[in-house]
């Protein structure tokens, strides 16, 4: 209900009959005298009809309506006190009509009957008269207050519909607007007034109010909300970015009465975005460039250390070089794996980084023995550091493994297994080889192995024997987004 309607019903109000309003009125200034007690009540109606008794006699024998004081000294005192008093003020008429103004024959007995029932049904008319206009303004009342409530409620909802920022509209199944607010209307280029009733066609081109009409037949069809983001010209100015809803609108009962549309400016969310892919997009690019440079120079160090291994016949400095170029290309394997995330860290894929990482010692580390290298990664991004940790780790394990438990060219297994438990990675490397003796000494690698762990703030379990497998536990990095 609108405010305009609201002010209709209360014109409607104020066409209520003279006569009704003046009832009213008089029963609400009487209301007083109805809650005297009894006794006061039927001394007053006795008053009442004591003056008419009065003016009976003024009026002398030529009155040509005896009865009519007593009819209006029982109306008074029915409508001034209650039906009891109205009662009373007939039984005490006709008493005296009898006494001081007798008649001669029978009819004077009829009479009095007659004036007697007339009297009584004047009493319980206005008392029933009284009970109805009571009623009815209580009635009043509280349909007053409901319409103060409701135009309170409608003043509002006005208020915060037209103080939004973003354009708000409302529209009839047939696609006329029946409502809208400022920052709507000057979205249309258009007066308020001016606009409702009309159509989206009346202020788009062709081809958007088409789009329009179809995307509000969806919603009807569906009774669900839709969202698109669109470009919308201002008053023939540049275009900008909205991003505009459209819901069903139901009615008191329940029924679909329309549509409710809203837009929101998303201009300078878009520019942002636009100009981050781009950032990103160069990103990118250097990071391409700056990886394919770093790998480079990588190969070319792995390239000069293969040519000094085969100048080398100490056959403890060339394990050494062999070593390098394994932890060399665990740095390269990195950095050829390496993309930027949304937060701008440098972030590595576990699982593909760790299944080709292995695939490359399984050459350089395995060559021709009989040990099968079994790799089992789950997706997930890593930091680049950590990555390279665990890279280097994995090395220094596999390269401790087919040295040590294997001797004399023992064929076995080796598996390598890296998955995500509860805010932790676990990287399990075991082997079903020899396992190592209790007296053994920690050598390099396992030196290297403690280091790698420390710098991924994790711990270093030792199972075995039979075989042995190294568990090392660390934190989930914090970073979860991005490709992987």
């Amino acid at each position: 209900m609108s405010d305009g309607s609201i002010a209709s019903e209360s014109a409607q109000e104020g066409k209520t009959p003279a006569i009704t309003q003046a009832l009213v009125r008089f029963l609400e200034r009487a209301k007083p005298l109805r809650t005297l007690p009894r006794f006061p009540r039927y001394l007053m109606a006795s008053a009442i009809v004591l003056v008419a008794l009065a003016v009976r006699y003024a009026a002398g024998p030529s009155f040509p309506y005896p009865s009519l004081p007593f009819v209006v000294a029982i109306a008074i005192s029915a409508c001034l006190f209650d039906h009891g008093s109205g009662v009373l003020a007939t039984l005490l008429s006709v008493v005296l009509s009898w006494y001081f103004f007798p008649e001669p024959g029978t009819a004077e007995y009829l009479s009095l009957a007659i004036f007697a029932a007339f009297g009584l049904f004047i009493a319980s008319l206005i008392e029933a008269l009284r009970f109805s206009v009571e009623r009815l303004m209580l009635v009043n009342e509280k349909l007053h207050s409901s319409r103060e409530e409701l135009r309170r409620s409608m003043s509002i909802l006005e208020t915060i519909i037209e103080s939004n920022p973003d354009p708000l509209c409302v529209k009839d199944l047939d696609g006329n607007y029946v409502h809208m607010n400022s920052a709507f209307a000057r979205l249309l280029g258009a007066p308020a007034h001016l606009a409702i009733g009309k159509r989206s066609r009346d202020f788009r081109s062709e081809q958007d109010a088409e789009r329009i009409e179809e995307i509000e037949k969806k919603v009807v069809e569906t009774r669900t909300a839709f969202g698109m983001e669109q470009q919308i010209r201002i008053n023939g100015g540049e275009p900008r970015w909205f991003f505009t809803s459209i819901a069903p609108w139901y009615g008191p009962g329940g029924e679909l009465a329309g549509l409710i549309g809203a837009a929101r400016d998303i201009d300078e969310r878009k520019q942002i975005e636009d100009r981050m892919r781009a950032a990103n997009e160069q990103k990118e690019v250097l990071l391409q460039d700056v990886n394919h440079r770093v790998k480079n120079h990588f190969q070319s160090a792995i390239a000069m250390l293969n040519l000094e291994i085969r100048t080398l016949s100490d056959p403890a400095a060339k394990e050494v070089a062999r070593g390098t170029i394994n932890r060399l290309s665990v740095l390269s394997r990195v950095y050829d794996r390496l993309w930027i995330s949304e937060a701008n860290e440098a972030i590595v894929n576990a699982s593909t980084f760790i299944e080709d990482l292995c695939e490359d010692l399984r050459s350089g580390v395995i060559g021709t023995r009989p040990i099968g290298l079994f790799v089992k990664a789950v997706p997930a991004p890593i930091e680049a550091a950590r990555a390279t940790a665990v890279g280097l780790f994995i090395n220094e394990a596999l390269t401790n493994a087919v040295k040590h438990a294997f001797p004399s060219g023992r064929d076995g297994n080796v598996s390598v297994n890296f998955e995500r438990m509860d805010g932790s990675f676990r990287l399990e490397v075991a082997d079903d080889g020899v396992g190592e003796g209790e007296d053994s000494a920690p050598g390099t690698g396992m030196r290297l192995m403690n280091i790698f762990s420390q710098q991924l703030r994790g711990k270093l379990e030792h199972q075995g024997p039979p075989g042995t497998a190294l568990i090392l536990t660390f934190p989930v990095n914090q970073l979860e987004s991005g490709p992987v």
